[in-house]
């Protein structure tokens, strides 16, 4: 079970990873379709994004907030209330489980009110670094619980958390992208808190002035192997949206996403992007700037 938090706002509660999670995992999904590998991003809508939980150790009910708010299905009407009543409702499942804790919620019973509230159809488990990054390249936005260490309560200047130090408790909070070569990180994903806009720094892409962190690959897999929780709030996935315009490694031309006879070994999201690797739009599918 999870020790005594030194900062009130970390409410990730950790009783033990339960075997039958195994019965529900995303790499039998992940393996039975098409994959992409390449930088993803889940944007935020607007709205006062990122949410602040305050002091209290309400991040289970915030984290869900955030999740359901960013894409590929962004659900409107993510405020404080929203999230605070769904904060209650994760004690409530862990009660019902027989777990009272004097703070904070549980990863699997935040899923399972999730679950029965409708807000979705289930979710599934993610085991260790490669299915987190599959999933959240491929499906969404992924859910973590995790140590929460005294050096990650102060991203760098650049967005950089350095996750070392001593183990000040439990954490949960959202992966929204992914990124294969950061230019100054190397590869890794961004993560939302829920601390409000003082913490962190903003991800344009993720439509996020404030509030994200990015996390390199070694320190993810540090803290999956220490107790980590990854999970995806979907059990079904749909065929992962490719990028607008891709090309053979070998070609000189570049086509649109419906042009399905040809390789897909580069994307491009834009057409500038892909003017600017040196190729020529195809003369049967035509790409457009529009």
């Amino acid at each position: 079970m999870t020790g005594p938090q030194v900062d009130g706002r970390l409410g990730r509660q950790f009783v033990g990873h339960d075997p039958d999670n195994n019965d529900y995992l995303t790499r039998p999904r992940l393996a039975a379709a098409p994959r992409w590998d390449r930088d993803r991003y889940w944007p935020m809508p607007d709205g006062n994004f990122p949410l602040n939980q305050g002091d209290a150790p309400e991040c289970t009910g915030y984290g869900t907030a955030h999740e359901l708010a960013l894409g590929p299905v962004q659900v409107l009407g993510m405020t404080p209330s929203y999230a605070h009543r769904r904060y209650l409702r994760n004690v409530e499942e862990d009660r019902r489980q027989g777990r009272i804790f004097t703070g904070g919620a549980t990863v699997a019973a935040t899923m399972r009110a999730a679950r029965m509230d409708g807000l979705i159809t289930g979710y599934l488990w993610n085991k260790g670094l490669s299915d987190t990054v599959d999933a959240l390249t491929n499906v969404g936005p992924v859910c973590l619980g995790t140590t929460w260490r005294s050096d990650m309560f102060r991203p760098d200047p650049d967005g950089r958390l350095h996750c070392t130090g001593g183990d000040a408790g439990g954490h949960f909070y959202v992966l929204a992208a992914r990124v294969r070569n950061h230019p100054k990180f190397g590869a890794g994903c961004w993560l939302v808190n829920t601390w409000g806009r003082r913490w962190g720094v903003g991800v344009p892409q993720l439509n996020l002035t404030a509030g994200c962190a990015f996390i390199v690959d070694d320190d993810l897999h540090e803290l999956l192997a220490d107790t980590g929780e990854s999970v995806i709030m979907r059990d079904f996935f749909e065929p992962p949206p490719g990028a607008p315009f891709h090309a053979t490694r070998v070609s000189r031309t570049f086509h649109t996403r419906q042009h399905k006879t040809v390789r897909r070994d580069i994307e491009f999201d834009t057409f500038a992007e892909a003017i600017g690797s040196g190729r020529r739009p195809c003369a049967i599918c035509r790409p457009t700037e529009d």
